[in-house]
């Protein structure tokens, strides 16, 4: 049995979670779902908790309260979104357990101990959005470009610092050898280029003074690990299932996962094969034309979307209706439209028809049937199946939804051509074929639908088995 590791980036704790959030940790669920239900790997899927750094550190004193209590009170909100959105994940690490402290004092060490690590004085720039120092080149007008309203920070202290810059070769190396190592391509270039103009060593410590909130640094007490070196160890809690198959992360925090973090890795004396396979990078969510904002008001919390459309119904609108690798914009009007469209009419209307005139005209399926002629064979319908694990494998969700959804309005389009309920009268031979067809394409679908849309897989399988239609089939929708 093959083993399979999957993560996604673990949650910044400094507020509620919000759809691009729940959209990545969603994805992470499915190639886990994928792996695990349909391919029968051994499979692993670990997300997370970030709950150290400045941010914290800040909102926690402007609640009035101590930084661990902070993040106890907002914790539960985001370990509830394994209920909220059926996640199966096997681990949820947070930065604050004893486990992850002692692997990042131990990661820390080695590359010490290895001459990666050193000490100087240094004076810069700080995001306090991006918890990072930063380049000039990187600014914008003196701004960080993704979070053009916070003013960052200048800084000058004696810090730890990473030798990032001695890694170029080999991370340039290492992406010749590993064509795929991140995804899309468009992205894997942007981080070649990145390397390509050349690395520079980071800072890897505050002092306690400026920042208390933190992992204390090895045999240093003055200072706490900046929180990249710190958050990106969590991936390393399941050694046995190290290294991971497929980190998926989004767009802002590429060059810590494809170039930190492998050189991180090569500091503490890690393999090129030791390091992580694949890093798959999706885009932003905006929110009715304009970026999520708790000043704005437009913050979606994925509870509302299940409040309103039901758990599988949320998670096919998340992978379907929003675009994954590149930006895309929500809107609660588009949402209802395409939950009605594609969900209560496409889906619903075939498996309640279907499933009505079996009934009506007692018909009793036998799989597999000889198709209508016109209708795709089971031949085609293997290669549907084969096209659409595919995609899921390779994170393509929303195409793989298209080509299921293809055949149900290929099946609904079948119901309205060939008048079931006049075949019923004239050929009953080419009634039974028909619903015998369709049956056996709603079975399909309901095998396909799997990964993405768990309890409405089971719920059609259990309904197809029994033959007895839902009187309303939004309950197979969890509404």
């Amino acid at each position: 049995m093959n083993k399979y590791y999957v993560t996604n980036s673990i949650a910044y704790i400094n507020g509620d979670p919000h759809i691009g959030f729940a959209q990545e940790t969603l994805a992470a669920d499915v190639v886990a779902r994928y792996h695990r239900d349909v391919l029968g790997d051994d499979t692993y899927f670990q997300t997370g908790a970030d709950e150290h750094g400045f941010s914290v550190q800040i909102h926690a004193q402007r609640a009035g309260m101590e930084s661990m209590a902070y993040v106890e009170s907002l914790i539960g909100r985001w370990t509830g979104l394994k209920d909220v959105l059926n996640l199966t994940y096997d681990d949820f690490v947070r930065t604050t357990s004893k486990e992850h402290q002692k692997n990042v004092q131990e990661l820390w060490t080695k590359a010490l101990e290895n001459g990666y690590i050193y000490k100087k004085h240094y004076s810069g720039v700080y995001c306090v959005g991006c918890e990072a120092m930063k380049n000039k080149s990187e600014l914008i007008d003196g701004k960080c470009p993704n979070h053009p309203n916070l003013v960052p920070e200048v800084v000058e202290e004696e810090n730890w610092f990473f030798k990032l810059s001695e890694f170029g070769e080999r991370l340039k190396k290492y992406y010749s050898e590993n064509l795929t190592f991140v995804t899309p391509d468009y992205r894997f270039n942007e981080i070649k280029s990145l390397v390509e103009s050349g690395l520079e060593d980071v800072s890897i410590s505050r002092p306690k003074e400026k920042l208390e909130w933190g992992i204390e640094v090895p045999n240093d007490p003055n200072h706490v690990m900046y929180v990249w070196f710190d958050a990106l160890t969590n991936y390393l809690m399941p050694a046995k299932y190290w290294p991971a198959d497929l980190h998926i992360i989004g767009k802002d925090i590429l060059r810590f996962h494809a170039a930190l973090w492998p050189a991180m890795l090569m500091a503490a004396g890690y393999s090129d094969d030791q390091l992580p396979k694949k890093v798959h990078v999706h885009g932003f969510i905006s929110v009715d034309g304009q970026k999520m904002s708790k000043t704005l008001g437009n913050v979606v919390n994925p509870k509302e979307m299940v409040e309103k459309y039901g758990v599988d119904a949320t998670r096919y609108l998340l992978l379907r209706g929003l675009s994954f690798d590149k930006d895309s914009d929500f809107s609660w009007e588009r949402m209802t439209q395409m939950y009605n469209a594609d969900l209560a009419n496409d889906l619903g209307n075939l498996m309640q028809r279907t499933l009505t005139m079996i009934n009506k005209y007692a018909i009793k399926p036998q799989i597999p049937m000889t198709p209508p002629a016109g209708e795709a064979g089971n031949d085609q319908k293997g290669e549907t199946k084969n096209v659409v694990n595919s995609l899921i494998g390779e994170l393509k969700f929303a195409d793989a939804l298209v080509e299921v959804w293809k055949i149900i309005q290929e099946q609904n389009k079948l119901i309205e051509e060939s008048k079931p309920w006049e075949l019923a009268k004239t050929d009953t031979k080419k009634l039974e074929e028909v619903l015998g067809s369709i049956y056996e394409s709603l079975q399909l679908v309901a095998e396909l639908i799997l990964p993405v849309m768990p309890k409405t897989s089971e719920k059609m399988k259990k309904q197809l088995e029994s033959l007895q239609p839902e009187a309303m089939f939004l309950r197979i929708l969890d509404k």
